[in-house]
């Protein structure tokens, strides 16, 4: 998957954790399955994905696992300190990947790959910062937080700052797409699925064949897109122009994320026995007990963990949703919390999607047109 200007640019207005912004981006590597230590083992899921059971602490809500490096104020010049930042940096993108569910391989991995992101240029960035602010950093429990909670950036043009959302963000949504194991039988269901025209009011129309031909007819232009796709499992396909899709089918309804990776996307997570799945949308969520009294936590796109998030259903049949509530962390400019927003998911074929209408689509029947979703 490659990563375009725009969503760059998407990750710069959404905030930053800890890394500059010339970090190079590489595709995942394959990884062998392990349990981290302490962590459950994985659960399999319909459709050959894999998830994790998370943690659940004694008052019901998900919780990420202790640093293993004590975060207290160091001596020592700036750009010893900003060393030593850079490093824990490191071990709360390890510790954040755990807890989501990546294998202990991708985590290496991944991490490996971020390793040059926290090298001479991120500590001169770091060492223009005041002792003060430095000390604010290294006694928060997770860097991220403390660099966007400590006003590392504050004042600072864009070029200067420190910001992460491209590295942890990018990095734990590829671990999670790795867990997916191919599956022949979900992919050929999907792919047959799949075979017609939907239809979006905004969106346009998607026309699928079984040879694996895909056409978009945008409203506003009019003027078809084609492309081929390959379906990998129940609800994953591949373009041979956009890379990663999420694709879910439910008699007439088709969810179709084409996003391609972009800042605003949300894959099609499969929710398991027990009722727990990770949702990736503008954060990255661990949600426990579905079917019962669900309870959220998750991070942002630039590695703050989001402490009190709320969540439940909402509605009933088909507009049953459900809701989020949650800040994202700190504003990386300002180091202000962030108000709360509302993120809603449906249920659907047995996987939980984002709930933006122009994911959503209705089979076009012969003869007349389809009904707004």
């Amino acid at each position: 998957m490659q990563r375009t200007r725009l969503d760059i640019a998407l990750l710069a207005l959404l905030g930053g954790g800890c890394a500059s912004t010339s970090l190079p981006v590489h595709a995942p590597s394959p990884a062998a399955p392990s349990t981290p230590e302490g962590q459950a083992a994985p659960v399999p899921a319909p459709g050959g994905a894999t998830a994790h059971r998370v943690t659940i602490t004694a008052e019901g809500a998900p919780q990420l696992a202790a640093p293993t490096t004590a975060r207290a104020a160091q001596s020592g010049d700036a750009a010893t300190r900003c060393a030593r930042l850079a490093g824990l940096c490191l071990e709360d993108v390890g510790r954040m990947m755990s807890f989501l569910g990546a294998q202990a391989e991708q985590s290496r991995v991944a991490i490996d790959r971020l390793r040059p992101a926290y090298g001479a240029g991120f500590i001169d960035r770091c060492a223009t910062a005041t002792p003060e602010t430095l000390t604010c950093v290294e006694t928060a429990d997770n860097v991220f937080t403390g660099l966007a909670r400590c006003g590392v950036n504050r004042g600072r043009a864009f070029s200067d700052m420190l910001v992460g959302g491209e590295t942890f963000g990018f990095e734990v949504r590829w671990s999670a797409n790795e867990r997916e194991v191919t599956d022949a039988a979900g992919a050929a269901a999907l792919r047959a699925a799949m075979v017609g025209a939907w239809s979006q009011r905004d969106m346009g129309t998607w026309t699928f064949t079984a040879e694996g031909a895909a056409t978009h007819t945008n409203r506003v232009r009019g003027t078809p897109d084609t492309s081929q796709f390959t379906t990998t499992s129940r609800a994953h396909a591949r373009s041979e122009h956009l890379g990663f899709w999420s694709a879910v089918v439910d008699g007439d309804r088709l969810y179709l994320n084409d996003a391609g990776g972009g800042a605003g996307y949300s894959e099609a997570q499969p929710i398991v026995e027990g009722g727990v799945t990770i949702g990736i949308y503008g954060g990255f969520w661990a949600i426990q007990d579905l079917h019962g009294t669900p309870r959220c936590t998750g991070f942002s796109w630039w590695g703050q963990p989001v402490q009190s998030a709320r969540c439940a259903w909402e509605g009933q049949g088909d507009a049953r949703r459900l809701l989020i509530m949650a800040g994202f962390g700190h504003d990386l400019r300002t180091g202000e919390p962030a108000p709360a927003a509302p993120l809603r998911f449906r249920e659907m074929a047995g996987h939980l999607v984002d709930n933006n209408d122009y994911h959503h689509f209705q089979r076009v029947r012969a003869g007349g047109a389809a009904p707004t979703p």
